[in-house]
């Protein structure tokens, strides 16, 4: 591609600097008991989707949800109406995606992700949670609530090449290709 078309494209991005108000979306993540909920309820007016029952122990405000279609029918009657709360948190996202593979195995009539076939299952949950983040995406904008996403982590051991030691690298415990 030439300069001249770079050079076009500039000319109508617009640019701005600066500090910019609007909702804000979290992941919390580490490992269970570590206070990731009790930070989570220390957010703006917090509204906990309490889809693994971490808030039982806590004196918050809290909505169970049993399946996927729940959680989606609760985000959007928070479109509508915040019922004055600023911040939805999602304890946690790792019980979310075992919602969306329920979802996606009872689409398909199928027990589990392996029997829709090789990697199938995965990206079918991996697309599913895109559009999960999209209908979050639009309550956003369309009241101003920030979303935290609270998850566990798992350790794994890894080699960087050329090294003896492994090392503990924590991630989302997670499918690796979906997720907040």
């Amino acid at each position: 591609m030439g300069t001249g078309n770079n050079k076009a494209r500039r000319k109508n991005t617009k640019i701005t600097t600066g500090k910019q108000d609007g909702a804000t979306r979290v992941v919390l993540y580490g490992p269970e008991g570590i206070g990731k909920t009790t930070l989570a309820g220390r957010f703006p007016q917090p509204l906990f989707m309490d889809i693994e029952g971490g808030t039982s122990k806590m004196d918050v405000a809290r909505f169970s949800v049993v399946n996927y279609a729940d959680a989606i029918n609760a985000v959007y009657e928070l479109q509508r109406d915040t019922q004055g709360y600023k911040t939805l948190v999602i304890d946690t996202a790792d019980w979310m995606e075992r919602l969306i593979a329920v979802k996606v195995c009872a689409s398909k009539a199928k027990d589990n992700l392996i029997d829709i076939g090789y990697g199938n299952g995965a990206k079918l949950v991996t697309d599913e949670w895109g559009k999960f983040l999209d209908i979050i995406s639009g309550m956003q904008r369309a009241n101003g609530m920030h979303v935290v996403f609270c998850a566990h982590s798992w350790s794994k051991k890894v080699r960087l090449p050329g090294e003896t030691e492994a090392y503990d690298h924590y991630e989302l415990k997670m499918n690796s290709t979906s997720g907040p």
